[in-house]
């Protein structure tokens, strides 16, 4: 984070995905000092709707787009070509294109989460 101008930083929120693995008291104090008040996961200090994973730009963007790219062209045969079709999955992602697709389906996804009453709302997407 240190390459992250000041101003910026101060304006960001830190989505925490809940892991158990990143739940060490050393990472939340790294995120209570690096954005205080402004991180959302277990923990606090904003907390995360139960069991929603969906809400998670990475769970349900990222990973999504870079699985069709890596296996909708051919079965992959060697481990140095899955790494090689995840690269250009990755690199293939514009920029500008993830932002504005993230935030649409998000929007979508948080009307549903809303309108559930925070249960669990996959299932009605």
């Amino acid at each position: 984070m240190e390459h992250v101008p000041l101003a910026t930083k101060q304006n960001m929120m830190f989505q925490h995905d809940g892991c158990p693995v990143h739940f060490r008291r050393s990472v939340r104090e790294y995120l209570d000092s690096t954005f205080p008040n402004r991180w959302i996961g277990r923990g606090e200090p904003i907390a995360w709707p139960a069991r929603c994973p969906d809400l998670t730009p990475i769970d349900f963007y990222v990973w999504g787009h870079i699985k069709a790219f890596v296996y909708d062209v051919s079965p992959v045969v060697a481990r140095d070509e899955l790494i090689s079709r995840i690269i250009s999955a990755a690199d293939g992602m514009k920029r500008n294109l993830y932002p504005t697709i993230a935030k649409i389906k998000l929007r979508h996804k948080m009307r549903v989460c809303i309108r559930n009453r925070e249960l669990q709302f996959e299932q009605g997407l």
